[in-house]
């Protein structure tokens, strides 16, 4: 298979031939039918005379019987004519050979040609039947009317065959001929010289964009390629860069993914196991205590796996949706009578302000729950004790409007839409004495999303943050 340079330089090389060949091969026959128009035309003009002569003698004798009667008679007839013809310079020498008046001689060669041609020309009746001349040269002549008082009386042929023409004519049109086939090489020649630089400029830019593309797929995102121009290439190369610069944000995105997956999934197992081999060892003792402190990590760490699990098939767009008509009143307050004692555990005054009568929103019950459960449970380990959680609904045109509030701490407000990354924390130390590994957000969000709706954090008049989630009203 051709390289791509290879394949450029003969596709330009095969349009010019073709190009230049139907360029020759038009203007030559174009130029050789037009120019053997032309002598003929000329020749036909050369031969007025004769005809008016020839009329003449229609005109006098009333038929073309001498010319039949007699087969000498048509040889002399034309050379007397012609001889007449050159001795009062009716026409040009070099179209009336015969004896010249005066010593004035034409040219050998011009007065053979001419001979030649006369010598040919035959004489028809109207009914196109030969009166005098060659039978042989019926064929391929051009047929001249013979009139007398507008009647059709007879016709004068004309030879049309190149061989019978001029030589210096026919010497001339070889000539243009030649010339032309010379242009034709000459430009073929310049298209076959002009092709290799060109094919090289077009597919330098071209290679250079694959050598580019190469270079990102082994993972070298931070290369750029800068090409001059404002085409479709250029434009390209900008969105190659554009590319490869979001590839290396996945991959340090990625990369950070799975250095905080393992530490989030290293830190409980770790201190699981530590608990364990102190049991084993007698240093603890296995009492109610202990295993609750067992059980604790275990939760947590189940708790994280179904968070990944759950953010995995939100990303695949395998997480089901089982939707149905369902009161958000109701779901908000069961989360309510649940969440009232961990928050006085805590330390937390929580209020819930939950408008009377029914919500109705189409969604997937367990999924809202879920979505609910998290922003709850985010405010209840985050929040600093003492401190105040508010959790409020409002009902406007089209949509229900929930919205969380908490006292301190808060979080800066360039960092309010990063909450919503994977594994984000605002704190730096990730004391998991302050919650969880960082995915409940990523997952409110994705859930939000699947319900239509909208979710977004801003700072909270209690201090901390205030996280305001919409949902559409059902018209079911």
């Amino acid at each position: 298979m051709f390289k791509l340079r290879t394949q450029f330089f003969l596709a330009l090389l095969a349009t010019s031939a073709v190009l230049t060949g139907a360029l020759y091969a038009f203007f030559s026959f174009s130029f050789e039918r037009g120019f053997w128009h032309y002598i003929e035309q000329k020749e036909i003009a050369r031969a007025a005379p004769l005809i008016e002569k020839l009329e003449q003698h229609y005109q006098e004798h009333g038929n073309w019987d001498w010319f039949r009667s007699n087969p000498e008679a048509w040889p002399d007839y034309l050379t007397v004519f012609m001889m007449d013809n050159f001795r009062s310079r009716r026409l040009p020498p070099d179209a009336l050979p015969g004896t010249p008046p005066d010593g004035m001689a034409p040219p050998i060669n011009v007065s053979r040609r001419v001979s030649a041609l006369f010598r040919a020309v035959v004489l028809l009746d109207k009914e196109q039947n030969l009166v005098a001349g060659d039978p042989r040269m019926r064929r391929d002549i051009y047929r001249h009317k013979l009139q007398v008082n507008s009647r059709t009386v007879g016709y004068l042929g004309m030879p049309l065959n190149p061989a019978l023409r001029d030589l210096h004519d026919a010497e001339f049109a070889g000539d243009q001929t030649t010339n032309m086939a010379l242009i034709a090489v000459a430009a073929f020649l310049f298209a076959l010289l002009s092709a290799l630089p060109l094919s090289h400029f077009l597919t330098k830019r071209i290679h250079a964009l694959v050598q580019h593309i190469k270079q990102l797929s082994q993972g070298q995102y931070d290369n750029k390629i800068h090409l001059k121009g404002e085409d479709e290439l250029t434009t390209l190369a900008e969105h190659l860069n554009d590319l490869g610069h979001s590839l290396q944000q996945s991959e340090q995105a990625r990369r950070r993914w799975v250095a905080d997956i393992s530490h989030e999934l290293r830190t409980p197992l770790a201190v699981l196991q530590a608990d364990i081999e102190a049991l084993e060892d007698g240093v603890r003792a296995l009492d109610q205590k202990a295993l609750a402190r067992l059980q604790q990590h275990t939760r947590r760490l189940t708790n994280l796996v179904d968070d990944l699990y759950d953010l995995s098939l939100t990303d695949i767009g395998a997480l089901t949706y089982r939707k149905q008509a369902c009161d958000l009143h109701e779901l908000l307050q069961e989360l309510v009578n649940i969440m009232q004692p961990r928050f006085e555990n805590a330390g937390l005054a929580f209020v819930a302000h939950l408008p009377p009568g029914d919500a109705p929103v189409f969604g997937d019950p367990q999924r809202l729950h879920q979505l609910f459960l998290n922003l709850l449970q985010n405010s209840l380990n985050y929040t600093q004790a003492p401190g105040n959680v508010r959790l409020q609904m409002h009902r406007e045109e089209h949509h229900f409007l929930i919205t969380l509030d908490d006292s301190a701490p808060g979080v800066d407000d360039s960092l309010h839409e990063k909450l919503f990354e994977r594994l984000y924390r605002a704190e730096s130390s990730r004391n998991r004495a302050t919650g969880g590994a960082g995915l409940g957000l990523t997952l409110c969000r994705n859930i939000v999303e699947a319900h239509e709706g909208t979710i977004h954090i801003t700072h909270s008049q209690l201090g901390g943050l205030t996280v305001t989630v919409t949902l559409p009203i059902s018209r079911a």
